[in-house]
């Protein structure tokens, strides 16, 4: 028995003396010390995004030379109505193009890779904000803002900038790389240190100015180098955007864009009708239309890309202009598959620009409820186009159709306004175009016109009402107007715009072929 009691102390002696050893051991993991949060919290990982809902965007500021904190807002959603029968999605942004949206023309050139510098101290660096500056020539523009993280030093020297340090904020050619050998870029050094940004402060951030007295369009951004170290060039990290994290690209550097007063530009609207009655013959006399009016930027709705075969819209129209010696550009986004005499066909939305098309997203609007038929989803084509008026921001939309689809059509009116009213999105002006379904009175096109409905969010000017309120559709008897063009300028607009002229297009058939079931409107947008 003595021996028995003997060995069960000595074994539960043992296990004890094990146990406090591995729990020492594994305790140990805890001890080690914690990596440090990001020092660059203004620019996140891109898997941190979320992809259902709008963007972050910079918080207001005071002063429009005051540089915005990023990340700080939360996304907005429309203003649904309890008596509704059942509530439409947010809004959406998706960021990932899908495989039916196509731009062009395609670069004519391989793309710039910048050699490899070898290690740089400067870990990590952007072109914070704006990513867009419109400005008059001979005038300087806004303060431009730009940050860098440099470890041990950026985080450590918090009131003023660190020894050795060079930042340059440069301008140039819009589709010429400054790390390409051979460029036209031009430098300015007086670049002043601004303040340490981020939740933790281990950013610092740069400001200066550009002077240019050339009309026309341009990139720029900042480049930093430390103890005559290699450049390290910078991109945008505003909305999501990395910096420097994911590389430096041309396409992501900032555009501005130097007027000259009294410039003016032509915007339309157009249903293209899809594959409906002769398509061949019908983007044959809108192309010509659209050059007899020389219309520069035009919002096409129903724009047609077929699956199997058949004419490719807008695409057709841009070969053509091409034929004809003008060069545009074009984007389109697919919003659903539709079917015509048997043959399959991606419907959706179309932007075609005379200047260039810098940067493009689809907003994807509440969708109606299923069924009924025609409660496809609802998007709308946002494109930021550098023109003689500035940057200007574009929308193509096309709202939701059946009679019963009012209450859905103010809320994708809305849900458009909530997107528009995001610094993401912003311009020196703002058009939206579009085949609304919707009459002058009714509440879409009144939620339109109305500031802070939904909260927060500008009113648009209805454009054509000024200059021509003539009936849009169908087009072989016309008897509601359901197409429009509307105007917003930012009060922070450096520059202000206004319409000197409007009227309807495409409205007489030829050679007894109307050129779709819509009447066109196109409208003259000028500087003041």
């Amino acid at each position: 028995m003595r021996t028995n009691q003997l060995l069960f102390w000595l074994c539960l002696s043992l296990f004890l003396l094990l146990g406090v050893a591995c729990s020492e051991h594994l305790g140990s993991k805890n001890e080690l010390p914690q990596p440090e949060s990001s020092p660059r919290e203004q620019a996140p990982a891109k898997e941190s995004q979320q992809e259902t809902a709008l963007p972050s965007e910079p918080s207001p500021t005071p002063d429009a030379n005051t540089t915005p904190e990023t990340n700080t807002e939360q996304p907005q959603t429309p203003d649904l109505q309890p008596e509704a029968p059942s509530q439409p999605d947010q809004p959406v942004i998706e960021r990932t193009p899908p495989k039916e949206e196509e731009m062009h023309p395609e670069p004519t050139q391989e793309r710039f890779v910048p050699p490899d510098t070898g290690p740089n101290p400067i870990k990590w660096a952007s072109l914070q904000w704006p990513p867009t500056v419109t400005v008059q020539a001979n005038q300087k523009t806004r303060n431009i803002y730009g940050q860098l993280y440099v470890p041990g030093l950026t985080d450590k020297h918090k009131t003023s900038a660190i020894p050795g340090l060079r930042v340059e904020l440069g301008v140039g050619p819009l589709d010429q790389d400054p790390r390409q050998p051979g460029n036209t870029w031009k430098w300015d050094k007086q670049v002043t240190y601004y303040k340490n940004a981020g939740i933790q402060q281990n950013n610092q951030e740069y400001k200066g100015n550009l002077l240019v007295s050339t009309p026309g369009y341009y990139r720029y951004t900042f480049r930093y180098s430390l103890n005559n170290g290699p450049w390290l060039y910078a991109d945008r990290s505003d909305f999501g955007r990395k910096g420097t994290d994911d590389g430096a690209s041309l396409e992501n550097m900032g555009v501005l864009v130097v007027v000259k007063p009294k410039s003016s530009i032509k915007v339309a609207s157009y249903n293209l009708h899809c594959l409906v009655e002769s398509p061949t013959k019908r983007m044959q006399e809108i192309t010509k239309g659209i050059l007899s009016h020389n219309i520069d930027i035009i919002g096409f709705q129903e724009v047609c890309k077929p699956v199997q075969g058949g004419i490719y819209s807008i695409k057709n129209i841009a070969q053509q202009l091409g034929q004809a010696g003008k060069k545009y550009y074009y984007h389109f986004i697919n919003t659903h598959v539709a079917t015509h005499r048997g043959k399959q066909y991606h419907e959706g939305l179309g932007v075609l620009s005379r200047f260039p098309i810098i940067e493009t997203k689809t907003l994807s609007l509440p969708p109606t409820p299923k069924p009924p038929a025609g409660a496809f989803p609802r998007k709308g084509l946002w494109t930021r186009i550098a023109t003689p008026t500035g940057v200007l921001s574009f929308v193509s939309t096309h709202l939701s159709f059946r009679r019963e689809h009012e209450w859905w059509r103010t809320k994708q009116v809305e849900a458009l306004k909530t997107a528009m009213a995001s610094k993401e999105h912003d311009g020196a002006a703002i058009v939206v175009v579009g085949d609304f379904n919707a009459s002058p009175t009714t509440p879409p096109i009144k939620t339109m016109e109305k500031a802070n409905s939904p909260a927060q969010t500008p009113a648009f000017t209805n454009v054509m009402s000024k200059f021509d309120s003539g009936l849009t559709y169908p087009a072989k008897s016309p008897t509601i107007r359901i197409d429009y063009i509307f105007h917003h300028i930012p009060t922070h607009s450096p520059v202000k715009t206004t319409f000197t002229s409007g009227k309807r297009i495409f409205v007489k058939p030829i050679q007894g072929l109307y050129l779709s079931d819509h009447v066109g409107v196109m409208a003259t947008m000028q500087l003041e």
